[in-house]
């Protein structure tokens, strides 16, 4: 390669002439990567320019601000310095994404999850930012976004004061137990205490069998939400098992209106879901047994008041008796014993189709006698439990024959039940 005296440059092996030479354009870019002047990184200096770094090129921009550097407000501004920043700075990549998406910032972004319109988002002023919140709180609970941005908004709602404008969602009951299930905040008691209605919101909702999974399901190791009602109020969920039917208004108790919303469950469905949930802390005193009897020896439909319709239920034939309180017997016992309970029992093609009420009454009296020896040194009362039998005397009689080589058990109830129809004379005579 050599130059002529014309300027120009010739290869002579390849026969290359260069007549004509321009130096390249000079393209914008961050002052970071200036060619022209030198940059110095630091991962957070904000009080001065750090060396070199305020000077710049007819092309460098600033990092954050987008613009030209001399346009910049803060280029050299003290406690700001945008002069520095740079893409390799966590703290500068951080006020970088503040300055694209403004208050939108908060949910962690990518820039994979950013458009124009997000961006324009997070220029609205903060007066406006909890409106957005607010409906993106909507569209979490009703939409389905993908796990990485749906785990930030989780992050963020998790850190928010427990949001009063969710009760507007009380007649959707499927959305507020899912935003229930996910909300955290500093108010801690009052949250526990509207997530203690889960099990009746997805009652509500029509979903019965998850009604009674939630209320039985263990939050800690040794409790559930059944542990916390109060005996009335576990009677009004069983009520709502058997028949399928709700409170027609927002509250548990006090109701004489109820309607139906789905299909009711079991006894030995509303078991399984206690004995497997450790909800069996809940049905230690006979007032919940008495209810326990009380439900499901009755019809699976209300009276007008909203009140239980007391059923008699006819007694199956021996055979058919001793075969079902039999196989009830190492149902409830692999259950407390091994924690397994079966889940498909009492099969129609060997029980009969037309022996769901024998059947499901009879295993509720199994359960009883279970508890029963379970508690029967903590007794107070037992009268409410005979009574809860009404006039089906066969099944009474079933129990009390279960008994029969459980001399202490037996000796307890009968005692407890002598001493208090003696006082309460009045009370079974006007029975």
């Amino acid at each position: 390669m050599k130059e002529e005296d014309n300027g120009e440059a010739v290869d002579e092996e390849s026969e290359l002439i260069v007549t004509f030479c321009k130096r390249p354009k000079l393209m914008p870019h961050a002052r970071y990567d200036c060619s022209s002047n030198p940059f110095e990184r630091a991962e957070r200096e904000t009080s001065r320019p750090l060396g070199k770094n305020a000077e710049t090129c007819d092309e460098c921009y600033c990092y954050i601000c987008n613009k030209h550097a001399v346009e910049c407000e803060d280029w050299v501004t003290p406690s700001l310095c945008h002069c520095n920043a740079h893409n390799k700075s966590k703290y500068w990549k951080d006020q970088w994404n503040f300055a694209l998406i403004g208050s939108l910032a908060m949910f962690h972004l990518d820039l994979s999850e950013t458009d124009a319109d997000i961006q324009r988002g997070g220029e609205c002023p903060a007066a406006e930012v909890p409106q957005i919140t607010n409906q993106l709180q909507r569209l979490l609970i009703l939409n389905d976004f993908p796990n990485s941005l749906y785990n930030k908004f989780i992050q963020f709602y998790q850190s928010i004061p427990f949001p009063t404008e969710c009760h507007h969602l009380n007649s959707r009951y499927i959305e507020l137990v899912r935003y229930l299930k996910m909300v955290k905040c500093y108010d801690f008691t009052r949250l526990q205490q509207i997530k203690n209605k889960i099990p009746f919101y997805l009652c509500k909702s029509g979903d019965i069998l998850g009604g009674s999974h939630a209320l039985f399901a263990s939050y800690c190791q040794t409790c559930c939400l059944a542990c916390l009602l109060s005996p009335s109020q576990f009677e009004m969920y069983l009520k709502i098992f058997r028949t399928g039917q709700v409170p027609s208004g927002k509250a548990l108790e006090n109701s004489s209106q109820w309607m139906s919303v789905g299909k009711n469950t079991s006894a030995t469905s509303v078991y399984g879901q206690a004995d497997s949930q450790a909800g069996l802390q809940q049905l230690i005193t006979p007032q919940c047994w008495s209810a326990l009897i009380r439900t499901f020896s009755s019809y699976s439909t209300l009276g007008e008041d909203g009140c239980l319709l007391p059923l008699v239920v006819k007694q199956p034939p021996p055979d058919l008796e001793e075969m079902i309180l039999n196989e009830s017997y190492y149902i409830v016992k692999d259950a407390t014993t091994n924690g397994r309970f079966r889940s498909n029992i009492f099969p129609p093609e060997v029980y009969g189709v037309d022996s769901h009420l024998e059947i499901g009454f009879i295993f509720v009296v199994q359960f009883v006698r279970h508890l029963i020896l379970r508690e029967y040194r903590s007794l107070t009362s037992f009268l409410d439990v005979v009574l809860a039998f009404g006039k089906n005397v066969w099944a009474l009689r079933l129990l009390l024959e279960s008994l029969t080589y459980q001399d202490n058990a037996l000796r307890t109830i009968v005692g407890l039940t002598i001493t208090e129809l003696q006082s309460r004379k009045t009370e079974m005579l006007s029975l």
